[in-house]
This record gives C-alpha cells, sequence and structure tokens, in this order.
C-alpha cells in the first residue's frame, strides 16, 4: 500500500512539474510574439519611432535620391542635405536615424532606398564612439523590410531581440511618461529631432579618450554586409566619422583609425580625418553640432567627401530590383593623410 502511495505521489508531482514546464513554455512563447509584434510594428510610439517613420516616408515617395546619407545623429545634428542638393545640382536624401539603430538600421535604410532608386552613392556617417557599442539585434529586426532580411539574421539574435521583458518596459514608460508629438519635435524643420539644451550648460568638458580596446567585433558583420550590399548594388559607398568633441577628438586617434580600418576592411571607402567641435560649438551631446552651426559644418564635411563623389553621369550600373548579385565596381579608397580637422566658427 506504501509503494502505491508512494508511486502515486511520484506520479502527481511529476505532473505537476509537467504543468509548471508548460505554463513556462507558452508564457515565453506569449513573451517572444508580444516582442516580435511589437517590435516589427516599432511600438510603443516614441520620439524614436517618429523619426523613422518620417525617414522612411522619403525612401517610399516618388522623389529621386541621387545620394543617400544614412547614419545616426551625428549626421542628422551636422549634415542639411537640402544644402547638398543645391551646391550638387544632384538629389540628395538624408535618412539619418540614431544611436540606438545603429549600422542595423543603416544597413537596412540602405537596402530599402536600393530597391526603390537609382542611387549613385551613399554616405555612411556615424557617431565616433559608434564602434565601441554591441549592435542591437532588436534594430535589426525592427528595420529589416522583408522575410529574406529577416532570415538573415543569427537564430541566436532573434532570440535575444524577443526573448525578454525589454518591449513591455518600453509600454510602461510610453504610459507613464509618453512622448513628444511630431509638432513638438519639428522633424520637417530640421530634418531631424531637436535638440534640448547645450551640452556646455549641464555638463563638464570630457578628457578620457577613446582606446582601441573599446572596439566592439560585433559591428564588423554588419560593416561587411554593408559593403557587400554596395558591391552587389554596384554603387559608391563612403565612411566616415560623425563630428565628435575635439578634447576626446584629438586625443582617440588611434581609435578612430583602427575604426575606419575596418570599415575599410569592408569593401568601403573612407575619409580619414575627423572633424573634431570646440566645447562651445557643440549642442545637446558631445557628437550633436549646435543648430545654429549646422549649415557651417555641412559645408565642411561635404569638402571632406567630396573627393570620393562619382560624376554625376556615372550613375549606377543596374537599375533598382535588379539583379544585385553581380560584384560592383569599386571606386578605390580615399587615401588622404589622417587629421583632426578643428576650426572655431562663429554663428553664420
Amino acid at each position: 500500500m506504501k509503494v502505491r502511495d508512494s508511486f502515486t505521489s511520484s506520479s502527481e508531482a511529476l505532473n505537476y512539474l509537467r504543468a509548471v514546464l508548460v505554463c513556462c513554455v507558452a508564457t515565453m512563447l506569449t513573451i517572444c510574439a508580444f516582442s516580435w509584434l511589437m517590435i516589427r510594428n516599432d511600438l510603443p510610439p516614441s520620439t524614436l519611432s517618429r523619426l523613422y517613420a518620417y525617414q522612411l516616408r522619403k525612401i517610399e515617395s516618388g522623389a529621386p535620391i541621387d545620394i543617400l546619407l544614412v547614419g545616426d545623429s551625428s549626421l542628422g545634428n551636422s549634415v542639411d542635405a537640402r544644402q547638398w542638393t543645391a551646391t550638387l545640382g544632384r538629389p540628395v536624401v538624408s535618412v539619418a536615424l540614431t544611436g540606438v539603430h545603429g549600422l542595423p538600421g543603416s544597413l537596412n535604410m540602405i537596402r530599402r532606398a536600393v530597391r526603390r532608386h537609382a542611387i549613385s552613392t551613399v554616405v555612411i556617417m556615424h557617431t565616433a564612439d559608434m564602434m565601441t557599442r554591441r549592435q542591437r539585434p532588436r534594430s535589426y529586426l525592427l528595420t529589416a523590410e522583408s522575410w529574406a532580411d529577416i532570415r538573415e539574421m543569427p537564430v541566436a539574435d532573434i532570440v535575444r531581440a524577443v526573448a525578454n521583458f525589454d518591449v513591455a518596459l518600453d509600454l510602461v514608460r510610453a504610459i507613464v511618461s509618453p512622448a513628444p508629438t511630431p509638432a513638438e519635435r519639428r522633424l520637417t524643420d530640421t530634418d531631424y529631432v531637436a535638440q534640448g539644451r547645450p551640452l556646455a550648460q549641464i555638463a563638464t568638458e570630457p578628457t578620457a579618450p577613446i582606446q582601441v580596446a573599446q572596439l566592439d567585433s560585433s559591428n564588423k558583420r554588419y560593416l561587411t554586409e554593408i559593403g557587400r550590399e554596395c558591391r552587389a548594388a554596384q554603387i559608391t559607398c563612403i565612411y566616415m566619422h560623425g563630428p565628435y568633441v575635439a578634447s576626446l577628438c584629438r586625443r582617440s586617434t588611434e581609435y578612430l583609425q583602427r575604426a575606419l580600418d575596418w570599415a575599410e576592411a569592408a569593401g568601403l571607402n573612407v575619409v580619414r580625418d575627423t572633424v573634431c567641435v570646440p566645447w562651445d560649438e557643440l549642442g545637446d551631446a558631445d557628437d550633436h553640432v549646435a543648430p545654429p552651426l549646422k549649415g557651417v559644418y555641412s559645408r565642411r564635411i561635404l569638402d571632406l567627401v567630396r573627393p570620393l563623389f562619382p560624376p554625376p553621369d556615372a550613375g549606377r550600373l543596374s537599375e533598382p530590383g535588379s539583379d544585385r548579385g553581380t560584384p560592383g565596381r569599386s571606386s578605390g579608397v580615399f587615401h588622404r593623410d589622417a587629421t583632426m580637422v578643428t576650426e572655431r566658427h562663429g554663428t553664420p
């Protein structure tokens, strides 16, 4: 009798454990499904989601794009695409995202654009410390356009993106503290998110340089993918660091050049010069040019990158949506001696 009771108790315990396991698996699958749907639909609404939608509309509109600018806030706050268009007489469009979107965001914005437009040149500009950051699989999942793009993600990255409570926490934060409306951020006025208080008013100037040891190898994969996309689409792609606070810029030469070596190894053209921004000419971050000086820095950056642009009549060797498996032409690498370009400007 005791043996039977013991067997019954063990059986009940196993059934209980099975039920717990099933509940845990079902809960995790629900979390993953919820995260997947929220990420793919860019929810909950935020300043970042509104910026992303604003930039997507440029790609999806019928307006032509010859030179595409991709990157993060260092690009969005320092380059005026409308000024470049007027200077070059060629349609230039900036679809700058943020450091949160990172290199995965730039890769997928390039893919979206070349599928729709006869682009000749892409300029990729990310903040100087981008290569120290571990890139987020969630950013890739968000910006990927097609299932074919998503299938390129390693399974481990998909799990990292959805098997967590990050999206749920974002939803709670969005309810507690709603993001400003697009009108408050004036996206169309500045072609980017409006800035806050200048950094010089709320912080002290940083001095610790970026070290080579801080480079994160996760960036190599995305640089390689960008290089492969550019060759397949037969377009000229150029990588450069965005403007950066002068006190760190001048002290981080070895790191800055090593990061550009990675971009060059991926098959991208590189601009070795880095624009260093004096402390009192910064906006609300150490890689944001003050809004009144955006036009000045935009012209300086154009002067640096312009020698790498192909002639206006060069065009692409293939049409949007055509087979991108054919190796593209190489326009070489910009082997200019690296300099830290620092000048002081008054308000224009």
